[in-house]
C-alpha cells in the first residue's frame, strides 16, 4: 500500500485511478493550496497515469479561491 506524501493528492483520488483507463485520456490537474503551488501532484499523476496526455494544470492559493473561481471558468 502506498502512502500518502505531503503535497499530493488524498489517498481516495489514487484508488479512483486504480479503477479507470487513462490511456489516451487528456488530463489537467487542478489544486488548492496553502502555499505550495502544485507541489508533487502533477508528478504524482503522472507517473501513475501512464498513457495519459497531461494538459496545463491549474494551481489556486486558497487565499485566492474566489477569484479562482473566475479563472476555472475561463
Amino acid at each position: 500500500m502506498r502512502t500518502k506524501l505531503a503535497g499530493e493528492f488524498p489517498m481516495a483520488v489514487y484508488s479512483q485511478t486504480d479503477l479507470l483507463d487513462f490511456t489516451g485520456g487528456k488530463v489537467m490537474v487542478a489544486v488548492t493550496h496553502e502555499g505550495s503551488g502544485m507541489a508533487d501532484c502533477e508528478r504524482a499523476l503522472k507517473k501513475k497515469l501512464k498513457g495519459a496526455v497531461f494538459g496545463k494544470g491549474l494551481a489556486i492559493h486558497v487565499a485566492d479561491a474566489q477569484s479562482g473561481e473566475k479563472i476555472v471558468a475561463k
